[in-house]
């Protein structure tokens, strides 16, 4: 009987942690356009410089399923460039995003290593600024490839699923055509649901999309572009300027239709709430008519009674909590 039982608890056990590594790996999706890996490329050995290069990237958005697809391929040209290439991570935000491997191999000598050993994946949580109080909630899938070696190709996958609800199937992606690293051939595939309409705009890029086609799921755009000209960054450029070549893509037409979106991440029920008004009231009541010092009240108040700390994963990385909320934690946004 113990025995038996002894079996079963086993079992589950061997059952449990394999449910607990299950989230590693995932099916690729029936919707992704299989790209291989290309055979035949040229790279110049001169712009190499981290000692490897790409092969391939391979980017696929579906905003009918809010589904991302990512495909790369990596050289290893020398040493050096292994510790790089053999620390894969993959991060997203749990709160609203799902996330897996597809696959993850090594091509070496014509033959295919299978490297998706869920056993060896890390879920690490980094919090750069919890020291200031402020977390983001964002997890990394982590794995550190074993046995990879110069001259081998690193080829993975992965998938993000999921959108914050605040940015209701707002389109909003940017695209680049040229890279500081040499790269072999970049492609790039967009599906859109047919009730929504982007703007496509081109900015030092002269890379038009391949093909605007037409399905029952809406419209799906792709763009493909071999061997991409090398940008190397220059100094003293003012931020807002773009050097590389890109094209941006979006669902909005104008900065105005920004404003508005952003203006309802703001809105406020003010001193509306029972806990808001007692406070409010309780440091400007002995001040009546005298509107100045009713407002540095309210100040001293934030600055000396609130902690500048919050949770911000999710929705909360744009839009700030209420003012009940603070007032009742003594810290927020």
């Amino acid at each position: 009987m113990f025995k038996s039982k002894l079996k079963y608890i086993i079992l589950f056990l061997i059952a449990a942690n394999s449910l607990a590594f299950s989230q590693y790996i995932g099916p690729t999706p029936s919707w992704v356009n299989s790209i291989s890996v290309p055979e035949q490329h040229y790279i110049n050995p001169k712009d190499i410089k981290d000692g490897y290069y790409y092969i391939l990237a391979d980017e696929q958005y579906n905003f009918n399923t809010h589904h991302n697809y990512f495909h790369y391929a990596t050289k290893v040209v020398t040493e050096a460039g292994l510790s790089s290439v053999s620390q894969i991570e993959l991060n997203f935000d749990p709160s609203y995003q799902k996330a897996y491997f597809h696959f993850i191999r090594i091509r070496r000598n014509g033959k295919i290593i299978d490297k998706s050993d869920v056993s060896q994946f890390k879920t690490l949580v980094q919090e750069p600024e919890k020291e200031k109080g402020i977390l983001n909630g964002k997890k990394t899938f982590y794995k550190n490839l074993d046995d990879l070696r110069k001259g081998d190709v690193l080829e993975y996958s992965y998938s993000i699923i999921g959108e914050k609800s605040i940015f209701n199937r707002i389109v909003d992606l940017t695209f680049s055509f040229t890279y500081s690293v040499p790269i072999g051939k970049i492609t790039y595939r967009v599906i859109l649901p047919a009730s929504l309409k982007v703007n496509i705009k081109p900015i030092h890029n002269k890379v038009a999309f391949h093909s605007s086609l037409i399905t029952n799921n809406g419209e799906e755009i792709t763009w493909t572009i071999e061997n991409p000209p090398i940008i190397h960054g220059e100094d003293n450029v003012p931020s807002w300027y773009e050097t590389s070549a890109i094209t941006q893509i979006s669902s909005l037409n104008s900065w105005n239709e920004v404003k508005q979106w952003g203006i309802n991440l703001f809105k406020s029920t003010g001193n509306s709430t029972p806990l808001t008004k007692n406070v409010v009231s309780g440091l400007t009541s002995a001040f009546e008519n005298d509107t100045v010092s009713k407002i540095n009240a309210l100040i001293d108040f934030v600055q000396n009674d609130i902690r500048y700390s919050g949770n911000e994963n999710g929705i909360y990385s744009h839009q700030p909590h209420s003012p009940e909320f603070v007032i009742k934690n003594r810290f927020g946004d």
